[in-house]
């Protein structure tokens, strides 16, 4: 088979040795070291072949090496291919490589979308690097590559699509470059061996489901840019200790970090428009909260048997708390509201000790609103000593 050269252009420094001298006035300096040329890769190809790309007159070109590595490259965007059968034995895709013992994908520059189910299912795929000319990664584009440990994402990618990544369960890490923005639904979903992720910092949403399950990633922290957290984004990842919200975050959806048990001095920035339902439910470690002023509703079951809860702080411009927003929360005796009006409780005809599980602790409230507080019966039933922030 014919040689496929491929040229990268590789940037290289050189440095110049001085003497332990000083360097006298006008002393001739050394030109510096010209750049070295560019590095030559060539690929021995096996086996290689065309496919038509997803624009008319673009042509795709691919070869795989003796040692697996499959090479695609092209000027333009590559075709979507399409996934059939209804189970783990049955299904494949329609991709000329599909059948071949694929051991790394390189997607070269030239490429600038990476199609639909373009490399899912190789299943002794362990390494994928996707060039910088490629500004999408196409929904499911590695889905199920159930030993791949490593992946490459080059900066210029702007969206990951929904399912990319979708139970890779031995990646262990990924670094999001600046240039992304939109991380789709169930991109890393089921991604279990996921120890690390690093956003780049122009990222504005994270899709539902994007981040599932990935049980040993620990620690999250997001760009000021980032406004948007979808359904269940976060939701069980057992390992989770702390995240890190920036300043731009405004929605945090339903079950966004349902079933974190480890998570814990979660600091909600102000910005956000309030809790959704069951958000932080089931964060057995969480000791306390405080919602920002901003925010103006504490969904239903919020934060719902997060045990260990101590102390809850709810801004001034709350006002709606929805039913067993803080339900067994059977650590919790310290709360303390701003709001100079007593938010609205959903209680739909249960008693409003379910929205706190809490009986006859204090509440704090703003200096002048005791009455007020003390004069609702639902907060009565709740709290039987109302008393004033303290101003110390």
């Amino acid at each position: 088979m014919k040689n496929f050269k491929i040229i990268l252009f590789a940037l290289a420094s050189a440095m110049v040795a001085f003497g332990c001298e000083e360097p006298q006035d006008n002393q001739h300096q050394p030109d510096p070291t010209p750049d070295p040329p560019p590095v030559v890769v060539v690929y021995d190809f096996v086996r290689e072949g065309t496919e038509p790309g997803a624009d008319e007159g673009v042509r795709i070109s691919w070869g795989i090496t003796a040692d697996g590595t499959l090479v695609v490259s092209g000027a333009g965007a590559m075709k979507d291919y399409t996934l059939t059968g209804n189970t783990e034995e049955t299904a494949r895709t329609d991709a000329p490589w599909f059948d071949l013992e694929v051991t790394e994908v390189v997607v070269q520059d030239d490429i600038t979308a990476v199609g639909k189910y373009a490399f899912a299912m190789l299943q002794s795929m362990t390494k994928a690097t996707v060039g910088k000319g490629v500004r999408t990664i196409e929904n499911g584009a590695f889905a199920r590559n159930y030993a791949l440990t490593e992946v490459a994402i080059s900066e210029g990618v702007r969206t990951i699509g929904t399912s990319a990544f979708y139970l890779c369960g031995e990646l262990k890490s990924v670094a999001i470059p600046d240039s992304v923005i939109t991380i789709g639904d169930g991109t890393f979903y089921g991604c279990v061996a996921m120890e690390s992720v690093t956003f780049g910092k122009n990222l504005l949403s994270i899709g539902e489901y994007a981040f599932y399950s990935c049980s040993l990633l620990e620690t999250i922290s997001l760009p000021d840019k980032t406004d948007t957290i979808g359904l269940s984004a976060f939701s069980t990842c057992l390992a989770l200790e702390s995240v890190t919200f920036g300043t731009g975050i405004r929605s945090i959806m339903d079950l966004a970090f349902h079933n974190c048990p480890l998570l814990d001095g979660v600091v909600l920035p102000e910005g956000i428009e309030g809790v959704y339902p069951r958000s932080f439910a089931l964060c057995k470690s969480l000791t306390s909260i405080e919602i920002p002023d901003s925010a103006a509703f504490v969904c239903e079951s919020a934060f719902d048997d997060c045990d260990a809860l101590e102390s809850v702080v709810i801004g001034s411009g709350v006002e709606l708390i929805e039913k067993w927003a803080f339900g067994r929360c059977d650590a919790l005796t310290d709360v303390t509201i701003r709001a100079t009006t007593p938010p609205v409780m959903l209680n739909d005809g249960e008693a409003a000790y379910y929205n706190f599980y809490i009986s006859g602790d204090t509440l704090h409230v703003p200096a002048g609103c005791v009455d007020a507080y003390e004069a609702s019966e639902e907060w009565a039933k709740v709290f039987t000593d109302i008393v004033a922030i303290s101003q110390e």
